[in-house]
């Protein structure tokens, strides 16, 4: 648990027994001296106590166990023991009263303050039972919300690692060609290279980066993808808002670029094209794409690629609730369109 949390519970129970503690002292203050009326709040708010959290013990220690005979016997020796010195502290406070001087009611009042502690320790001890199950469904539920928290970590790990190989295979292929062709564009590259890898290895793991980190990795992996045609390709990556201080799940957007660009019709269209609109305004994210295909084309790489599907997963694992995701193909284009509500992302 958590500590502040502790402490904010450790502090309603001591207000809780502190009220008792001074309910009891202002009303038996009216009719006993006060000498014997903190000596008798005293003892009774000790012994409720101790029935309260040993009935809660109890109760988690046999009940919840399967041990339900074990803890009935249990409760009851432990109202037994408390009853027992409550009994005698109310008696004997009571005996105080002038009234309580004729011997012909001793006996009548002696039950009648037996009666009246067996019914306030079963209270008690029912109320230390129904604090023990509230205690026990909130462990079980934070035990759930971390076991879920670990499972979406570990899926979300395991996603992030389908990407990268695909991705760090498409940059080596890029510069294994330029370095076949002796270019002058090769160091260049293999610098673009050095900032992708830092990227996705220390970047990438990340909870969060900056919304710019996201933008600067998308454009060096534009620029590697360029050098990878002699002739330049229609690539068209457009900004718009303000993205400072905006933090985004790591790498939640190049699986759309390089979904775009592995679809794209480049080799076979001379009018092809591949068109990123990134805009950032009043708390949302919207990433659309656009790209030319051939529905026909059957001489796409098969092997690797996240796929739709894995980017919708990443999606309901981070942003569940916080966003909207849709494509569709139109005649000769495809297209995707992504909104992201950062209203509450930069408090997770």
């Amino acid at each position: 648990m958590e500590p502040k949390r502790q402490q904010r519970r450790v502090a309603v129970h001591l207000l809780v027994w502190g009220f008792l503690f001074l309910g009891g002292i202002s009303v038996f203050g009216l009719f006993f001296p006060m000498r014997l009326v903190l000596l008798h709040a005293s003892i009774n708010i000790s012994l409720l106590a101790l029935l309260f959290y040993g009935s809660a013990y109890l109760f988690q220690r046999f009940y919840l166990r399967g041990r339900m005979w074990w803890f009935v016997l249990a409760i009851l020796g432990l109202l037994l023991l408390i009853s027992a010195p409550r009994t005698l502290v109310n008696y004997q406070l009571l005996k105080q009263l002038p009234q309580a001087l004729d011997s012909q009611e001793i006996f009548g009042q002696l039950i009648r303050v037996s009666v009246l502690v067996q019914a306030t320790s079963a209270l008690i001890a029912a109320l230390g039972v129904a604090y023990a199950l509230l205690l026990n469904r909130e462990q079980r539920e934070q035990q759930n919300q971390e076991l879920l928290a670990a499972q979406q970590a570990a899926q979300l790990d395991f996603l992030k690692a389908q990407i990268n190989p695909h991705f760090l295979f498409n940059a080596l292929h890029n510069i294994y060609s330029l370095v076949e062709l002796k270019s002058a564009e090769a160091p260049r590259m293999l610098l673009k290279l050095s900032e992708l890898l830092r990227y996705v290895i220390y970047d990438g793991q990340q909870k969060t980066v900056d919304l710019k980190k996201e933008v600067q990795h998308i454009q060096n992996f534009i620029v590697l993808y360029q050098m990878r045609s002699e002739a330049p390709l229609d690539i068209r990556f457009n900004l718009q808002g303000d993205f400072g201080g905006v933090e985004i799940e790591p790498m939640i957007l190049i699986p759309l670029v390089e979904n775009c660009f592995k679809h794209a019709d480049f080799e076979l269209n001379p009018s092809a094209f591949a068109k990123l609109d990134l805009t950032c305004e009043g708390g949302q994210l919207l990433f659309f794409t656009q790209n030319t295909f051939q529905e026909n084309d059957l001489q796409k790489d098969q092997v690797g690629g996240v796929g739709l599907s894995n980017i919708q997963q990443r999606l309901n694992l981070r942003y569940a609730g916080q966003y909207e995701f849709s494509y569709r193909a139109s005649g000769e284009v495809f297209e995707s369109r992504l909104l992201i509500q950062l209203e509450n992302t930069q408090a997770k």
